[in-house]
C-alpha cells in the first residue's frame, strides 16, 4: 500500500483592445463571442479546487499536505522524481500512471504550472480517498495544448494493460511500487484511466483514478488515490475510481473558461 511519505517522496522530485473586452468583478475578459484569452502567470493557481470544494464533491474532509506545499512557477517547479528509465519502467507510460511529472512535458513549451496535494483529514480506517493531487499546465496557445493532449491520448492507449514499476524508491516492505494502467478512455476533452497501485512484494492493491483534460491553452491533471476496500459501505465519502478524477478535471476546465 502507498503511504503518505512514500507517495509524496516519489512525486517530488493583458492589454485590452478598445471595444473588445468585458469587465466582470474587476477582471478584464473577452467580450461574448470572442476567442478566450490564454491563462498565464499566477492566474493558473486559481484553476485548482480548494479543500472545501473537494470535500463537497467527494463528501469527505481534506487538508493541505504540509510536507509537500503547493508549487507555482515554470516547468522547473514540476515534480521530477520519475525522470528516466532507471526511475520508472517503462518510462513511456509514466504519464498515465503518475501526474504532473516534469519529464512527461519535456517536449512541450511549458509556460506556467500550479500543483496542489490534498490529504485525507478523516481517520484512515473510515476514509475512502487517501489523497487528491491536482495540477494545471499552461502552454503558449490553445493549439499547443490540443496537440499535446492528442499525443497523450496515443501514449495512454499504448499503455493500456502495462504495469509501470517505480525503481527509484522501495516500498516499506522491501519491494517496489507498481502501477497497472487499465480502462483508458477519452470523452469530451478528458482522458482518463484507472490505475491498480500495488507492490512487487504485496498482493494488496489500491485503486487510483487518473484524468487529464484540455481547455483553452491549459492541460489539467488529477490523481485520486483510494484506500483498499474503498467500495465498503462503511467508508466515508462518495468518491469513485471510475468517475471522481474526471469530475474534478471538468470542474477545473470550467474554471479555465471563467478565467480566460
Amino acid at each position: 500500500m502507498k503511504t503518505r511519505g512514500t507517495i509524496g517522496a516519489l512525486l517530488l522530485a493583458v492589454m485590452p483592445a478598445a471595444g473588445c473586452t468585458a469587465v466582470v468583478e474587476g477582471t478584464v475578459r473577452p467580450a461574448s463571442g470572442m476567442t478566450p484569452w490564454p491563462i498565464t502567470g499566477r492566474v493558473v493557481e486559481h484553476v485548482l479546487l480548494n479543500d472545501v470544494e473537494l470535500s463537497t464533491m467527494l463528501d469527505q474532509s481534506f487538508e493541505s499536505d504540509a510536507d509537500f506545499p503547493p508549487r507555482l512557477g515554470g516547468a522547473e517547479s514540476m515534480p521530477d522524481g520519475l525522470s528516466s528509465e532507471s526511475d520508472a519502467s517503462p518510462h513511456d507510460c509514466v504519464g498515465a500512471a503518475t501526474g504532473m511529472q516534469r519529464s512527461v512535458y519535456s517536449s512541450a513549451d511549458v509556460q506556467d504550472i500550479a500543483v496542489q496535494s490534498w490529504w485525507n483529514a478523516e481517520s484512515d480506517a473510515g476514509a475512502r480517498v487517501i489523497e487528491v493531487k491536482e495540477g494545471v499546465v499552461a502552454l503558449p496557445t490553445a493549439a499547443d495544448a490540443d496537440v499535446l493532449f492528442a499525443e497523450f491520448i496515443e501514449q495512454w492507449k499504448d499503455c493500456e494493460g502495462v504495469t509501470v514499476t517505480v525503481l527509484s524508491g522501495p516500498s516499506l516492505d522491501g519491494g517496489y511500487f507498481t502501477d497497472e494502467i487499465t480502462d483508458v478512455r477519452v470523452s469530451d476533452s478528458v482522458l482518463a484511466a484507472t490505475i491498480r497501485a500495488a507492490s512487487t512484494s504485496d498482493s494488496m492493491a489500491n485503486p487510483e483514478a487518473r484524468a487529464i483534460g484540455v481547455r483553452v491553452n491549459c492541460l489539467v491533471e488529477v490523481q485520486v488515490s483510494f484506500y483498499s476496500g474503498q467500495s465498503s459501505s462503511k467508508r466515508i465519502g462518495t468518491a469513485n475510481p471510475e468517475t471522481s478524477a474526471i469530475d474534478i478535471a471538468r470542474q477545473m476546465m470550467d474554471r479555465i473558461s471563467e478565467l480566460s
